[in-house]
């Protein structure tokens, strides 16, 4: 039986012990007037205890496009502490398996892998499954093997989690993470990810790799 599921029991219990209270208050005597309040006054803070407890226990969850944005923010509150590389260390945050909602990130990282990241986690970390971004196990890709996967979608129509393509003349050379509506997160120097608007260069093509 889960924590929610104890304390719905206790609180219909709690309830309970309320309502007859309550009774008791009205059938008390004169003499017993201020024993019979503070008894209703009591069951109404268990009753209120046991709301809290349950409230704390249904916490809405989050979607895998909520949590990409989570990881992104992430990247950029300690953009001081994550290095710029092309070289292999660039895939620390899904070796070392960094998850975000623990408050771990990538110590380094390019733009490619740094999204890949993004996505990585927000499929759930060591249990997202099939490499849906790159198709290389989530231990390689780049922004080549990142169009050769997911679904291509209209700048118009992108949403939180997408990635956003830039180039010139059709060429890709730079992948972002689109954080809200006209913002995405781009890692593509030292120091590290920064939120800029989402056309501050050319945009080549968005996709979508999340529900």
């Amino acid at each position: 039986m889960s924590v929610e599921d104890r304390w719905r029991r206790r609180l219909k219990i709690r309830e309970k012990l309320l309502a007859r209270a309550k009774h008791a208050l009205a059938d008390a005597s004169a003499a017993n007037q201020n024993a019979a309040q503070a008894l209703v006054r009591k069951r109404e803070d268990q009753v209120a205890y046991a709301k809290r407890v349950i409230a704390r226990q249904v916490k809405p969850k989050t979607t895998a496009r909520e949590r990409a944005v989570r990881a992104a923010m992430l990247g950029v509150k300690h953009r001081d502490q994550i290095i710029y590389t092309q070289n292999p260390p660039r895939w620390d945050g899904i070796n070392r398996a960094c998850r975000a909602f623990r408050g771990q990130f990538p110590r380094s990282a390019d733009c490619s892998s740094f999204v890949t990241w993004c996505i990585w986690d927000a499929l759930g970390g060591q249990k997202s499954g099939a490499d849906r971004v790159n198709g290389a196990n989530w231990k390689a890709g780049y922004t080549g093997t990142q169009i050769s996967h997911g679904r291509r979608v209209s700048p118009q129509d992108a949403r939180p989690g997408d990635l956003v393509f830039y180039g010139s003349g059709g060429q890709i050379g730079h992948v972002a993470i689109l954080v809200d509506d006209n913002k995405v997160v781009s890692h593509g120097s030292n120091p590290g990810p920064m939120v800029l608007a989402a056309n501050y260069r050319p945009i080549v093509q968005v996709r979508s790799y999340l529900p």
